[in-house]
């Protein structure tokens, strides 16, 4: 068996805790939204705060999440897109940056509060 970076990582969201599924859609799409996203809560860093703070502020309701890029039915987040916690939950993408190995999106989101 070879190794393939591109899709060695893929499904390694099988192999850990705290998964959820939520919903993205694109905002210049006008197809269905992409269901049962594998996404993981993280903390936003030191240097997540920093990145943000250069033109962006930073909001209580902001957060990072870990989205594995094989789940999101070949669409690639960008700023303005939106996800929905199985809560119902809309979130903004502010920021999203492909790792190294290009299997996961980190993507800081900010909540919608009405």
């Amino acid at each position: 068996m070879t190794f393939d970076p591109d899709t060695a990582y893929a499904g390694d969201y099988a192999h850990q805790t705290g998964i959820e599924d939520w919903t993205f859609k694109a905002r210049d799409d006008s197809g269905s939204p992409v269901s049962s996203v594998k996404v993981k809560r993280k903390s936003l860093t030191k240097n997540d705060i920093i990145a943000l703070s250069i033109g962006t502020s930073i909001l209580p309701t902001d957060l990072k999440l870990a989205v594995w890029a094989s789940t999101l039915g070949g669409k690639t987040p960008t700023s303005g897109d939106q996800f929905k916690d199985a809560s119902n939950v809309k979130y903004t993408v502010v920021t999203a940056t492909l790792r190294t190995h290009q299997t996961i999106w980190d993507v800081i989101v900010r909540a919608e509060v009405s």
